[in-house]
């Protein structure tokens, strides 16, 4: 299983309250695709993670490890979603 699948999803616009400020600010109006809960929070430290759209065997193995390592420690994870490291994210 993906632990995304069993994590609540929701969709966030500029118009939502819990959009983030600093967003808000810069004049990005998007959309925020948000997996688990309380993730918008300020006092959360966020990383994003980018990398190849076909990675190795090696290259997924290894942002698995990093990212579970880093959400264990309340990290927030940002990605654009796309196949790859951002999707392995």
């Amino acid at each position: 299983y993906r632990p995304m699948d069993f994590m609540p999803q929701r969709t966030v616009s500029e118009k939502d309250a819990v959009y983030p400020q600093n967003l808000r600010d810069a004049g990005i109006k998007s959309y925020l695709y948000v997996l688990g809960t309380d993730m918008l929070a300020s006092d959360r430290v966020y990383v994003g993670v980018i990398g190849c759209r076909k990675p190795s065997v090696y290259g997924q193995v290894v942002t698995q490890k990093v990212v579970a390592e880093l959400v264990y420690n309340k990290c927030v994870i940002v990605s654009g979603f796309m196949y790859g490291i951002d999707m392995e994210a």
